[in-house]
């Protein structure tokens, strides 16, 4: 063989490696872009698919998912509603409040639960406090505990009712008996100051304990070490306080971590090093 053709046949070589390689380099980056293209075309069409099931769940007659729609889809930037949008959102919203008023009537504590929640906040609807009163009385005796919890605050600010502290008192019973943890911390506390009732410091203590301990609720963890520090409904506890103080810190309740600070300045303060009497002045 001559060195002219084995030159020849070393490019030709050369030459298929290097299409080779630039196919292959094409190929990845088609399938690179093709998997980013999706990954994105997913990222767009997630909101719009998640309307679609929503609104598939309307129309099989569930209010909470119209509701739901209309929530997702006034927050969608403005260029994707369309023109016949508003439309659409008050179609959605009235047949949301015609199946949740008919569930609520059936006896569903949670149908319950928004309605009066919307009438609370005078969304799409005339804000009525008497209204979500009744409401939430009729979702508390469906047994949803938050309703319960809730009806109890609006008694005690007189919200939608005269104040009726004795009622109020019997709702966050209800609640703190069915699991609600902010509803023994409300009940704790009217036992604590003798509203709606006799005053009860144990039981205030019991109730706060519970709800810090079990429930890790930050409020109730602070009423709880101040009455530690106090002896109220039990003995004084003021290293118990503490922990508690801090845990109440961790829970996020800021009266908590304040009061943590406080108690760090009393009973750990920084030493202040000791200084030799053979040291030049200052």
């Amino acid at each position: 063989m001559s060195a002219r053709m084995l030159a020849k046949d070393v490019h030709e070589d050369k030459s298929r490696d290097g299409k080779a390689k630039r196919m292959r380099n094409f190929l990845v980056l088609f399938v690179w872009g093709l998997m980013v293209g999706m990954v994105a075309g997913d990222a767009q069409a997630a909101p719009s698919f998640s309307l679609r099931q929503l609104q598939k769940k309307c129309k099989r007659g569930d209010g909470i998912s119209c509701w739901s729609w209309v929530e997702q889809a006034e927050k969608l930037p403005n260029d994707r509603r369309g023109r016949s949008f508003l439309q659409r959102a008050a179609k959605m919203w009235k047949r949301g409040f015609f199946l949740l008023k008919g569930a609520c009537a059936r006896g569903e504590g949670k149908a319950c639960w928004y309605i009066g929640g919307v009438y609370y906040e005078g969304r799409h609807l005339k804000r009525s406090m008497k209204r979500s009163l009744s409401f939430m009385i009729k979702s508390c005796q469906a047994r949803f505990v938050e309703a319960c919890d809730f009806a109890g605050v609006m008694y005690g600010g007189g919200m939608g009712t005269t104040r009726d502290l004795r009622m109020a008192r019997r709702m966050h019973q209800k609640a703190c008996s069915m699991g609600s943890m902010d509803g023994c911390t409300h009940l704790g506390g009217l036992f604590l100051r003798g509203l709606g009732g006799s005053k009860n410091l144990y039981e205030a203590r019991q109730l706060f304990r519970r709800a810090c301990t079990k429930g890790n609720h930050g409020h109730a963890c602070t009423l709880l070490a101040e009455m530690q520090i106090r002896g109220e409904g039990g003995s004084q506890r003021v290293k118990g306080a503490m922990k508690t103080y801090r845990k109440a810190c961790r829970l996020g309740a800021k009266v908590g971590c304040d009061r943590y600070q406080e108690m760090l300045k009393i009973f750990r303060p920084t030493k202040k090093p000791v200084r030799s009497p053979f040291a030049p002045p200052e």
